[in-house]
């Protein structure tokens, strides 16, 4: 029944959500979203998700447009064009928590 449904949208959807699902559905942690912003350079990556988590997310990445990233577990980095480091912003249609860790870990 359930997993009838969640594999019917990942089929229309032309991807698999099953880790998506997994976070969202079968567990209580609210993904994190962990980011520092050194000059124009945004690292970031997911934490406290499960293994292959893998939902793109909307975040300012020049002006006040929003702009799709892709993390993952590991640390990746994005060009940023903003005006000011503080005009950053994760679209707040999503339901994760977005977390300035400051200096990001080695890679």
């Amino acid at each position: 029944m359930g997993r009838q449904i969640e594999e019917y949208i990942g089929r229309e959807a032309g991807t698999s959500l099953t880790a998506v699902f997994d976070q969202y559905l079968r567990t209580t942690k609210i993904p994190v979203f962990e980011y520092q912003i050194d000059g124009s350079i945004l690292s970031y990556r997911w934490t406290d998700v499960v293994p292959g988590f893998d939902l793109p997310l909307r975040v300012t990445l020049s002006g006040t447009d929003f702009g799709l990233i892709h993390p993952t577990e590991s640390w990746q980095t994005a060009t940023l064009q903003l005006a000011r480091p503080d005009a950053f912003r994760v679209d707040p249609n999503f339901y994760v928590v977005a977390r300035d860790v400051g200096v990001p870990a080695p890679q």
